[in-house]
């Protein structure tokens, strides 16, 4: 018996080592990946046709040392300098899904050979491959070769790639692609594709471009926005902008710009024109608001009291104050009662757990025993477990009313915070609709 209760409460001793578990699987597996990244060493498609050559003619004697060396080729392509070939882009992955049939491994292969159908669709496989032999394992690669062509074939899409402002030309999977007006028509297969192009400042990029299946079967184009992907240079556009003088600002007084705090005062300079959202907050509590209008390259003037007299505000003083304890009183005592919520809750499941000890104690008690007192014991554990876990289930009910009642008091009229609600709050929305971003809340104001 006594052995059976040990090994139950071995049983639950892991949980225990969960901490030091996961800060050694953090150490050991996580933290070796967080470095910096591998400097890219510029490279040519002359370097990559010899990495190849040399893994072609190594690739019967000694198939693992070929397969490195084309994984260090297809590792340098992001690196290039220069526009690769669709023909080299196409041997580099057919030599790799020949590395991969000689090593066994005919499943990686078969994906190396799709990788060279998408980079290089019009291949013919048998004269490709005629330079590896006649024996079996490449008479298999022509065979996965062929089928990898024919499914790209069969699942061509019109994809439209736009965002190109900044590239002045554009090649996809080695191929110049002629530019329609604001975008550049493509057939692609989906997948991988390599996308490089040369920017109008003169400088080059070679990237990944992955083209997604449609989720309609029918549909045979998609459009591809390479700025929003990340793949395109981002040239930041100039926008008219224009000052806001704010005068009558009393010493230690905040101003709130759009949701954001501003400390160039009295003068706020580079202020986007049209409608801009201004709030004034003086030493008092008092919090002013207005609607201003900034126009392009000119000086705009608010006075104070002009904002005062005609915009919305929220007035301080000794009702606010209250009103903040115990908002703030709320929020305190909601934090301490949901802590005492959970400490209750682990105290019920330990004692639910020696309970149910003590009743295997009195199910397997020998004769002679007392057996009332084994059973009255075991009872009176889970009822103490019982108790201790409505007390911990009342108090986490009475942890979300004050958390409830703390917010309510904080975010409402008169509250600490009150003056977010008919401000900021309405321009988070405003400016996900227009600018398709989430502004941030500063709270320092």
């Amino acid at each position: 018996m006594s052995t059976k209760l040990e090994s139950r409460r071995l049983r639950r001793v892991p949980f225990r080592l969960l901490p030091a578990a996961s800060s050694f699987f953090l150490f050991v597996a996580v933290l070796p990946h967080l470095r910096a990244d591998d400097v890219c060493e510029p490279t040519t498609p002359e370097v990559i046709e010899a990495d190849l050559a040399v893994a072609e003619a190594s690739i019967r004697a000694k198939p693992a040392r070929a397969y490195e060396r084309v994984k260090k080729a297809e590792g340098s392509l992001p690196c290039l300098t220069a526009v690769a070939p669709a023909a080299l882009l196409g041997n580099l992955y057919r030599t790799k899904g020949m590395a991969l049939l000689y090593l066994g491994n005919s499943r990686k292969a078969e994906r190396a050979f799709k990788q060279a159908a998408l980079l290089d669709p019009g291949t013919a496989c048998r004269a490709a491959m005629a330079r590896f032999g006649t024996r079996g394992r490449v008479r298999q690669g022509i065979g996965l070769c062929e089928a990898a062509v024919a499914n790209a074939e069969g699942r061509m899409l019109l994809v439209k790639l736009e965002g190109l402002r900044g590239i002045a030309g554009l090649y996809v999977d080695g191929i110049a692609r002629e530019r329609q007006e604001d975008h550049v028509p493509v057939d692609l297969s989906p997948g991988r594709h390599l996308l490089q192009y040369k920017q109008e400042d003169g400088g080059f990029s070679t990237k990944w471009l992955v083209v997604p299946a449609p989720e309609d079967p029918s549909k045979n184009s998609i459009w591809l926005n390479l700025k929003k992907l990340g793949l395109a240079p981002y040239v930041e556009e100039v926008a008219a902008v224009g000052t806001l003088r704010i005068e009558g600002l009393p010493q230690g007084a905040r101003v709130l710009l759009d949701g954001r705090v501003r400390r160039d005062l009295p003068v706020l300079r580079n202020v986007d024109v049209g409608e801009r959202h201004l709030m004034v907050r003086t030493p008092d509590g008092m919090v002013m608001g207005a609607t201003v209008v900034i126009e392009a390259d000119k000086e705009t003037v608010y006075d104070v009291a002009t904002i005062a007299a005609g915009g919305p505000r929220r007035g301080g003083g000794g009702g606010q104050a209250l009103r903040a304890i115990a908002a703030y009183g709320a929020l305190g005592v909601g934090a301490l009662t949901a802590a005492g919520s959970g400490l209750m809750m682990v105290s019920a499941s330990n004692t639910y757990a020696e309970a149910e000890d003590a009743y295997q104690v009195y199910l397997q008690a020998e004769y002679g025993a007392d057996f009332d007192t084994l059973y009255d014991d075991a009872e009176s554990k889970r009822q103490s477990a019982r108790r201790t876990q409505l007390t911990g289930m009342a108090l986490g009910g009475a942890a979300m009313l004050a958390l409830g009642t703390g917010t309510f008091l904080m975010v409402t009229d008169s509250g600490p915070i009150a003056w977010l609600h008919p401000y900021v709050l309405p321009l988070m929305g405003r400016h996900s609709e227009e600018k398709g971003v989430a502004m941030g809340i500063r709270v320092v104001f």
